[in-house]
């Protein structure tokens, strides 16, 4: 890799510098093994590949964790699974379609509760409303598939509470997409985000050839030589 801001932070570098980076080693070294996700990022995805991912740091987990993450895709599965979407088909193009209320959500977490075995009494369903009602969520999402495959896709979502609001819009295909989204927060900030992405087909190979002389510095061995030159500061002497 190169880029000018390696000339900034470091002056002994000229722009001919090019970093040698092995990502392996690297998360090696903090005992994260990326090789899986590499992989997975390189074929069809599916999630029950990804789930072994997700137990791979225990760290912050206790006795309830399981527990936890079986309601939590039993709330997304009754919210989000397929048979909450309504289905159409017009020519060679099957729609996709689910549009999510306030009702709609509430409904879910009853589902979930007493599909998990969660003890519910009515006053926690009207503090469950309440609050519900309170952040105003709507959603909509469409997506369309041609032949098994995807054609194009939808979403939008809003939500407030309190003052702080955020709105959300994705659109796209297999090869691009625009997201704009507006958050809020409440006497602190206001950001506005928008992200167009656009990827064109092509017959050729990607260009892996180094320009004329480059020259190439193993990343790790030159982190290492900084770290061992550059001073560590005196301990701070407390005035008496």
């Amino acid at each position: 890799m190169n880029s000018p801001m390696f000339t900034i932070t470091d002056p002994t570098l000229t722009a001919d510098n090019w970093f040698k980076m092995n990502m392996y080693e690297l998360y090696d070294a903090m005992g994260i093994d990326i090789r899986p996700m590499m992989e997975m990022s390189q074929s069809e995805i599916k999630i029950s590949e990804l789930l072994p991912l997700f137990f791979v740091d225990t760290g912050a987990w206790n006795i309830d964790t399981y527990n936890n993450i079986k309601i939590s895709y039993a709330l997304l599965k009754n919210l989000l699974g397929d048979e909450a979407f309504n289905t159409t088909m017009s020519g060679t193009i099957k729609t996709h379609k689910l549009t999510l209320s306030q009702t709609q959500i509430l409904a879910a977490i009853v589902k979930t509760a007493l599909s998990e075995g969660i003890p519910t009494d009515s006053a926690d369903l009207k503090d469950i409303s309440a609050f519900i009602e309170a952040m105003d969520l709507s959603g909509n999402i469409v997506i369309r598939e041609k032949g098994g495959v995807l054609y194009d896709y939808s979403l939008k979502g809003s939500g407030s509470y309190d003052g702080h609001s955020l709105n959300l819009e994705l659109t796209g295909n297999n090869l691009n997409s625009l997201i704009t989204m507006n958050l809020i927060v409440k006497d602190i900030m206001e950001m506005s985000i928008e992200a167009d992405s656009k990827i064109t087909q092509t017959t050729k190979a990607p260009d892996l050839t180094l320009p004329e002389g480059a020259k190439v510095i193993d990343y790790n061995e030159y982190l290492s030589q900084v770290m061992t030159l550059t001073p560590m500061p005196d301990a701070a002497i407390p005035l008496e």
